[in-house]
């Protein structure tokens, strides 16, 4: 599954996926309200690879 998200250049990009998955809070039934009941995992850049930036076990708003 892949989503273009508008940010800024040089916004974080961890940081700009999970402001749009915090939006899912509001709008349960929209793509970032699924998608945040699930971890995200990055997988690019590859010196990146594997690193969780959305856990939902983790204590999120």
């Amino acid at each position: 599954m892949m989503r273009g998200l508008l940010c800024d250049l040089g916004t974080d990009p961890v940081a700009a996926i999970r402001d749009w998955l915090d939006q899912g809070i509001r709008k349960p039934q929209s793509s970032p309200g699924h998608l945040r009941r699930k971890a995200v995992i990055f997988n690019d850049p590859s010196h990146r690879r594997g690193e969780v930036i959305w856990d939902p076990a983790a204590s999120q708003t």
